[in-house]
């Protein structure tokens, strides 16, 4: 029984040193502690990247995007603000006010950034529904990028809006 015994308290206390050995290797010598960094997962600014060479950049995409906003066809009209706040309208009538969010990453080549609002519903001044929006993006370009949204209305017929920044047509 004693033998039973010692042999148990042996293979816990190998258990137990075996899973602090465990914790100190994965802890300090394989993750990235104490100073060490893998100098391929910084850009030349000293930015700490993330393992596909990208980390996020909002406010240089917003400082870029926040202004008044027009379509081709000149029936909306969109206000983009750095608070994240956005506002559209549509001949005249404001149908929507809200939020929208967004995740820029950075550095490498990026063509388009996703959109997201608190609200899609396209309302009159009477709270009525008049449209939905469908998808809203931006799309960078050689002088300026332009925004692409698509509304589809009642009828639920889709229509799609590019926006160019006023002053950069």
């Amino acid at each position: 029984m004693k033998r039973v015994l010692i042999a148990a308290a042996v293979l816990i206390v190998i258990g137990i040193s075996g899973f602090f050995l465990y914790k100190y290797v994965m802890t300090y010598l394989v993750m990235e502690k104490g100073g060490r960094i893998n100098s391929e997962y910084v850009d030349h600014s000293g930015q700490m990247l993330d393992g596909d060479f990208t980390y996020v950049d909002n406010p240089v995409l917003l400082d870029i995007i926040a202004g008044e906003w027009e379509s081709k066809d000149g029936q909306y009209s969109m206000t983009l603000c750095d608070d994240y706040s956005m506002t559209l309208v549509w001949n005249g009538l404001t149908v929507l006010k809200g939020q929208m969010d967004f995740t820029y990453l950075q550095p490498g080549k990026v063509e388009t950034v996703e959109f997201c609002l608190n609200d899609y519903i396209l309302k009159d001044n009477e709270d009525a529904e008049v449209g939905e929006i469908r998808s809203f993006y931006y799309e960078f370009g050689e002088k300026s990028g332009t925004f692409h949204m698509q509304i589809a209305g009642e009828d639920d017929k889709n229509s799609k809006v590019e926006f160019v920044k006023k002053g950069e047509e």
